[in-house]
């Protein structure tokens, strides 16, 4: 769980339809802190644990970007939606983020900046949430 996951913790905890069960992070000393202040008890070292448990829902991407995509795969694959923030630009990468959303039947949450307010507000201006249609 990247630095970013402490902007992120707001968001859920104001969220009346949100609750934060479960942290995952390879780093013993951040596993050990992060869900003792945010009082998780469920955590894993491996994120393909907390991808495969049946009782989440939604995945909030928190790490190095370099991790991103194959998370955000991995949890759309397992039937997740799946929150993934990031700052890499262009048209192509949109196209692909879109693209595996929509083919994995997920919602998609595409954030600019703010998390509290799309965590707690998705038709703020700032966030764009789209969701496929329903078969």
């Amino acid at each position: 769980m990247g630095g970013i996951a402490a902007t992120h913790f707001p968001g859920w905890q104001a969220s009346p339809d949100a609750e934060v069960i479960a942290l995952s992070d390879p780093a013993g000393p951040v596993l050990e802190r992060v869900p003792r202040e945010q009082q998780v008890t469920l955590t894993y070292e491996n994120p393909a644990d907390l991808i495969d448990n049946p009782n989440i829902d939604i995945v909030d991407i928190c790490t190095p970007n370099m991790y991103h995509a194959s998370l955000a795969i991995a949890a759309l694959e397992a039937g997740k939606h799946v929150l993934w923030l990031t700052r890499s630009s262009g048209l192509n990468q949109c196209l692909w983020r879109c693209t595996a959303f929509y083919r994995a039947g997920a919602s998609l949450l595409i954030e600019n900046g703010n998390i509290k307010g799309a965590a707690t507000d998705p038709s703020s201006s700032a966030a764009l949430h789209l969701q496929p249609p329903l078969s």
